[in-house]
């Protein structure tokens, strides 16, 4: 009988890794009408279309990843190219903190998200 032997881990994850998801609806001149994370919490930024997150606790010095961040229209309507339809996110000089950024994908311009729109964001980071 052979004797199966342990695999190593594969893929991306990393020991201890922890995945921080959240959603932000936005309400007028991109002000946040509601959040919800478990691991974050949203504040709206002084500067245009951009979005504080302070993380829960803070992760290992280094650790923290952006992996994904969408703005969501409701309903039927396009996206135009008035109000923001990109966003980008970037991890914090510490590890507790990150900022979402709301772009013009056309001229890469902050500006404000759209009344009623949402955005879903995707961070992953270290624990101690």
């Amino acid at each position: 009988m052979a004797v199966r032997q342990k695999q190593p881990q594969r893929g991306t994850g990393r020991r201890s890794e922890v995945s921080i998801t959240g959603t932000i609806t936005i309400t007028a001149a991109g002000a946040i009408l509601s959040q919800v994370s478990e691991l974050a919490t949203a504040a709206k930024n002084a500067a245009a279309g951009r979005y504080d997150l302070t993380f829960d606790r803070v992760y290992k010095a280094g650790s923290v990843r952006f992996l994904s961040a969408m703005i969501v229209r409701p309903g039927t309507t396009s996206f135009g190219n008035t109000n923001a339809n990109l966003v980008q996110g970037q991890a914090g000089a510490d590890a507790g903190h990150a900022t979402l950024q709301c772009i013009l994908a056309s001229s890469g311009v902050d500006t404000d998200v759209a009344s009623t729109n949402v955005i879903h964001y995707d961070f992953s980071a270290q624990e101690f």
